[in-house]
């Protein structure tokens, strides 16, 4: 029997004071909780107890001051937005705005909603289910979602089919949002039971922290409950959640609220057309006559990289200069005009343009050159000749899958660099394997002796020259990085040699750094485009400048000329308001937008420039700008009929020097190169000098065409094509270990024409340090560094006097860890890990019911092993377990660009060898040390050789890979087969032509 409330309580029950009288009483009477549960239970039985609130806020101290989760089943609790007169019109009126609240067992509602909070998520759903009686009344109902990335419909969801396979079609997916959510509408107020959601197979981890709501019809919030950790499966039973705040939650809710879709403000129509004389005013007087251009219209690929794979198939346009006095637009080749011009450079005498053009649909890009008069055209680059096979063996809808070549520019040596997909990469995050990679190639000027000069996994592009000899390029690349956000700028010798970051090697937003060229009369300062990385962005973005004088990695080195464009997320653009306010928008209509900036002085630019009021990919919408310091623009030329693209002073410019390598003939001809580093302990912060003992030379390996294959979507996790681990794009490899001297030198070779990176290792053979970039050395290039976190202008350290890597001894080699049997090591974790875990762990871990309840025996399971699903899924809720890889997810788009200190990640961070170190070493984090300790109690018959220590190290510092070739069936229901798991030589491994097993 629930007691009867104190006097005083009846006493300020029947006198209904004002609401803040009301709230200072209960604050100062705590026994009002016993009053309001006394008169729930009095009228219960006949009615429900009416509680009026002027305010949210009031309304939700009271409530959970004063109904624990037990009375709700006693009654039901209406809210209003004001206190009722007594009787009359107005209380009826009340009385209809009654808004059910949680009861405990029973919940009526409407809308059940699944949000993420927080800034930068996607949403992915395999199936929910909204129980009642047995019955799923979300079957079929109608389903809403914050936004739809590719096929992941919300209706997905609510399909019946609970597979949780993205790649297989029944998964939902938003864009990269803030506080993305989905709902169900069950069509009328009806009693649930439970909700119970299923994640999707892979990145499970992406549902942490997910919210679920119910909703009346009036949207009110009725009940929520939230799970930290995010399983296959989650269950939400009623009974359990928490009474909802009552407020009302908007379908779209903000923060900040992305603007409607909408049609075009404006019509191109009524923009200026033609020449433009105030803005070529302003080029006159920098001492331009002409300017050259392209005209096509507007390229629609859906990201900064895929111009020559997925954009619209519009012909039509040219190569174009035009006169700044007259206005007159001449055509340099007429006969090309039912082609696709593309990017185009001037040579340095001003006398002949080098472009790349797609002349038809299912061709690629080709690089030809040009006379300024429209005389001499030639072409330099034909397609590979297998191109035919490679198209029949690999075509795709939208895509020819044969080769491209792009984006030329001159060298002051008379040779061409440019962009291609020679290569015959694939993009490691393209889990349907359309998306090539371009990188960095040369040629003769007459199109002969053309050379790869990058051996990049993704995509590289824009080279231009700078005043000291260099090319600068765009470079996008992951290394135990996210794979959307390092896209940064670098620069090399006409040679390939010397490649070095330019800038942005540890900057998260703007995603995408793209266009650099150099700024006249400066050394130091480029202007560039900063851009988003797709959904949808074609590299159109804001203009920056950068001042090199400053810290490379630091944004303060960074000026946004039109700071009214910013790329602050992974996809669509991003506009300030009237209010100041930053927010996105898809279709690009609510702000400007520019491409190509090309830089007369620090202060006046021009560039590619859409208006605002339209959309990104308006084929006809874009003009050429004249832009000043400020970022104020100015029309300079607009043709109603086509866009406008890149223009470019036609003006000679002062040749750079070339600069001159340091060939080691000897070293070209084994295909190396030769790395001196003075201290390997220099930048690392927090490490003792002797610390390191050894380097660890690493690559991560490009993915070949090739590897394509008509299984792959069994071996699909993710992202990755042909998985190699869990949230692992790129295939790492190990060449082997080189010592480190006593003063912290080292001389050795690594291989050429490799994505080389190196780890710094202690004495326990555990990564220090790994640095999370790679650097492509040439044959017989010699190059050397300063220490491990150096920026390439550092000096060399004067700490030490001496320098044992250059006393003469020559360059050590390369030697194995101990325990392996040769230098060439692949990460293969059933052969190398599993036989410890068979010796040292299934004695216990193993069966229907394993102690803790985490089974490490090793049969197939998926696409990888019950032991390594269950190492993975535990390291999920255990934290450090196998080392701190939370920011080492390469399937996330935008994250882990920040440099990361020594001991921030990897095999020195690993609660599971900290466990188990018996004195080798303990992790810096407290948390993962004291719980070390305790474990190690549970575990002392577990005593591993120092060999099979090295080894899980060893793979923990390869973030967990666990096939070690993109080679073979990989897939459980393919056991059996010959080329099921194959055992891999490093060479095939490394190599880009299938095994002769590989069927």
């Amino acid at each position: 029997m629930t007691a009867k409330p104190s006097m005083p309580a009846m006493r300020w029950m029947n006198a209904k004071p004002s609401i803040s009288a009301a709230m200072r009483w209960m604050n100062a009477k705590p026994s009002i909780s016993a009053a309001m549960r006394w008169i729930v239970a009095k009228q219960a039985a006949t009615s429900p107890a009416r509680v009026f609130f002027k305010k949210d806020n009031m309304k939700q101290r009271l409530l959970s001051r004063c109904f624990p989760a037990a009375i709700w089943a006693a009654a039901t609790i209406t809210c209003s937005s004001a206190l009722p007169a007594s009787g009359g019109a107005e209380a009826a009126a009340a009385q209809r705005e009654q808004v059910p609240q949680l009861r405990g067992v029973e919940v009526s509602g409407r809308f059940v909603r699944v949000e993420l909070p927080g800034d930068n998520r996607y949403l992915s759903l395999a199936e929910v289910e909204v129980l009642a009686g047995g019955k799923n009344l979300a079957l079929k109902a109608k389903a809403s979602q914050s936004s739809q990335w590719g096929g992941g419909a919300a209706g997905l969801a609510v399909d019946g089919n609970r597979n949780p396979v993205y790649t297989e079609g029944s998964v939902t997916h938003t864009e990269l949002n803030s506080a993305p959510w989905w709902e169900v509408d069950l069509g009328r107020v009806q009693k649930i039971d439970s909700i119970k959601i299923w994640n999707r197979a892979s990145m499970r981890e992406r549902l942490d922290g997910c919210r679920v709501s119910i909703l009346d019809d009036k949207r009110c919030q009725l009940a929520h409950a939230s799970a930290a950790k995010a399983g296959a499966t989650l269950e939400f039973v009623v009974a359990e959640m928490s009474p909802g705040s009552g407020k009302v939650i908007a379908a779209i809710p903000a923060p900040p609220p992305p603007p409607p879709m909408k049609g075009e403000t404006i019509k191109t129509a009524d923009l200026p057309q033609g020449l433009q004389p105030e803005a070529a005013a302003k080029l006159l007087e920098a001492g331009v006559e002409e300017i050259l251009f392209v005209k096509r219209f507007t390229l629609n690929a859906n990201h900064v990289y895929t111009e020559y794979v997925n954009s619209r198939w519009l012909p039509g346009g040219n190569l174009c200069a035009l006169n700044l006095r007259t206005g007159a637009v001449r055509e340099l080749i007429p006969e090309f005009n039912a082609c696709v011009f593309n990017r185009f450079d001037l040579s340095f005498d001003a006398k002949k343009v080098i472009f790349d053009c797609k002349r038809t649909q299912n061709e690629g890009y080709r690089i030809f050159e040009v006379n300024v008069d429209g005389t001499g055209l030639r072409q330099l680059t034909f397609p590979v000749t297998n191109e035919k096979e490679l198209q029949a063996k690999h075509g795709k809808p939208g895509y020819h899958y044969g080769t491209d070549d792009l984006h030329p520019c001159y060298l002051p040596d008379g040779g061409v660099m440019f962009s291609s997909t020679r290569c015959q990469y694939g993009t490691l995050c393209d889990s349907p394997s359309i998306f090539t990679t371009k990188v960095i190639h040369r040629m003769d000027g007459d199109g002969g002796n053309i050379l790869q000069l990058s051996n990049n996994s993704v995509s590289e592009a824009s080279p231009a020259m700078m005043s000291d000899g260099r090319v600068m390029y765009h470079r996008w690349e992951y290394v135990d990085k996210a794979a959307g956000n390092l896209k940064c700028i670098w620069a090399m010798r006409s040679d390939g040699t010397g490649s070095v970051e330019i800038y942005g090697n540890s900057i998260s937003h703007p995603e995408t750094l793209i266009y650099p060229r150099a700024i006249p009369g400066s050394d130091d300062k480029i202007v560039m485009l900063g851009a988003t990385h797709w959904g949808p962005n074609n590299a159109m973005g804001t203009v920056i400048v950068v001042d090199m004088r400053k810290h490379i990695r630091s944004y303060d080195a960074m000026r946004f000329v039109t700071s009214d464009i910013n790329a602050f997320g992974h996809d669509g653009f991003y506009f300030k308001n009237a209010e100041g306010k930053w927010y996105r928008d898809s279709t690009g209509i609510d702000g400007r937008l520019f491409k190509d900036p090309y830089p007369l002085s620090e202060h006046l630019f021009i560039a590619a420039h859409k208006p605002k009021g339209l959309k990104w990919d308006n084929a006809i919408g874009y003009d050429l700008t004249v832009i000043d310091g400020e970022g104020n623009g100015q029309v300079l030329y607009r043709d109603h009929a086509i866009s406008c693209w890149h223009p470019y002073p036609l003006l000679a410019r002062t040749k750079p020097p070339v600069l001159l390598s340091a060939i080691d003939e000897e070293l070209a001809n084994q295909r190396e190169a030769l790395c001196i580093v003075q201290d390997v302990h220099y930048g690392m912060e927090g490490v003792e000098p002797g610390t390191v003992k050894f380097i660890r030379v690493m690559e991560q390996v490009s993915r070949p065409w090739s590897v394509i294959n008509d299984w792959c979507g069994s071996d699909r996790d993710g992202m990755a094509y042909t998985a190699l681990g869990n949230n692992l794009l790129g295939l790492k490899v190990q060449y082997g270990l080189v010592p480190v001297n006593a003063d912290g030198s080292a001389c050795f070779k690594v291989p050429a024409n490799k994505n080389i990176y190196f780890q710094a290792l202690d004495k326990n053979y555990m990564a220090v340090h790994t640095e999370r970039t790679f650097v492509n050395y040439m044959p017989g290039e010699v190059r050397g560094c300063v220490g491990c976190h150096e920026l390439p202008n550092d000096v060399p350290t004067t700490r030490r006097t001496t320098n044992m890597a250059l006393g003469g001894t020559g360059p050590a080699a390369l030697q194995a860890q101990p325990g392996e049997a040769s230098v060439g090591k692949l990460f293969d974790y059933p052969r190398q890990i599993q036989p410890i875990l068979d010796k040292q762990c299934i004695e216990c871990h193993a069966g229907d019911k394993p102690k803790a309840d985490l089974a490490l025996t090793g049969e197939a399971q998926g696409i990888y092993s019950r032991s390594y699903n269950n190492l993975i899924a535990r390291s999920r809720k255990v934290a450090n377990l196998l080392g701190n890889r939370a920011l080492l997810n390469e399937n996330a788009g935008s994250a882990c660009i920040e440099y990361m200190p020594p001991y921030t990640i990897g095999s020195t961070t690993s609660l599971l060898l900290a466990m188990h170190a018996e004195g080798r070493f303990e992790p810096r984090d407290k948390t993962t040390a004291a719980m070390a300790k305790l474990k190690a109690k549970a575990h002392v018959s577990v005593k591993l050789s120092d060999a099979e220590f090295y080894a899980l190290a060893n793979w923990i510092d390869a973030n967990c890979q666990f096939h070690p070739s993109y080679w073979g069936r990989k897939h459980e229901k393919f056991a059996g087969h010959e080329n099921f798991r194959p055992q891999v030589k490093f060479d095939e491994a490394v190599g880009t032509e299938p095994p002769a097993w590989n069927r």
